[in-house]
């Protein structure tokens, strides 16, 4: 089971090409975020209805839900998605494209602290038309010194055998293993093993913290 949760505009292709490259089935949910609707305005509901249309040739059992969102109130639509995303069963999904802006940045602001609770985030690109699966930056502690030897190491070369930074850096064996496991955990490099060998690299949260005022090197 899954739940994907995106905005939706006047035209359902961007959400549509989300559907098609994740995929959905009998028992899975569709959240769509929309502003309320002007009185004069019809193109939005034409949208969510030529949604459903679509959604049902796949299966009349997917549930599609519309929650109509304040957009004068930017810190209520970001505490209604993020309720959403925290009562989700399965699976959870975003796309964050398509609809009104104020809704796609309150869904990406969403997106990031609630990274760990979310398994893919879309994006469709207005330049080529595709859609992609794309990764947000996490929200991060602040880093101990040894952790901030590490990324400042792994910046250099990457990626970076666990061999070369116990050569690197001046702590044990088992201190690296210890906080390179932690920084993964909270999604500051990444780790891949290759026979007996282990490789670290830095996510995008990593870079981005790296780079900082705070931690340039």
């Amino acid at each position: 089971m899954k739940t994907i949760i995106s905005p939706l505009g006047f035209e359902t292709d961007q959400l549509v090409s989300c559907i098609v490259k994740e995929g959905v089935e009998k028992g899975d949910r569709i959240i769509i975020l929309r502003p309320e609707e002007m009185k004069e305005e019809t193109r939005g509901k034409s949208a969510f209805e030529n949604l459903k249309d679509i959604v049902n040739q796949v299966s009349e059992d997917i549930d599609i839900e519309k929650i109509v969102l304040d957009y004068r109130n930017f810190q209520d639509i970001v505490e209604t998605i993020s309720k959403q995303i925290k009562k989700s069963e399965g699976k959870t999904v975003l796309n964050i494209s398509g609809g009104p802006r104020v809704i796609i940045i309150a869904l990406t602001v969403v997106g990031i602290f609630h990274r760990d609770e979310i398994e893919k985030i879309y994006n469709h690109s207005e330049i080529d038309k595709e859609i992609r699966e794309i990764e947000l930056p996490s929200i991060f502690q602040p880093l101990k010194d040894n952790e901030k030897k590490l990324l400042k190491t792994i910046v250099e070369e990457s990626p970076l055998r666990f061999k070369d930074l116990v050569e690197k850096v001046d702590l044990s064996k088992s201190s690296i293993s210890r906080l390179m496991r932690k920084m993964e955990d909270n999604n500051l490099v990444d780790i891949e093993e290759e026979g007996r060998e282990k490789y670290a690299s830095l996510t995008i949260s990593g870079k981005i913290l790296i780079e900082s005022v705070e931690y340039t090197i």
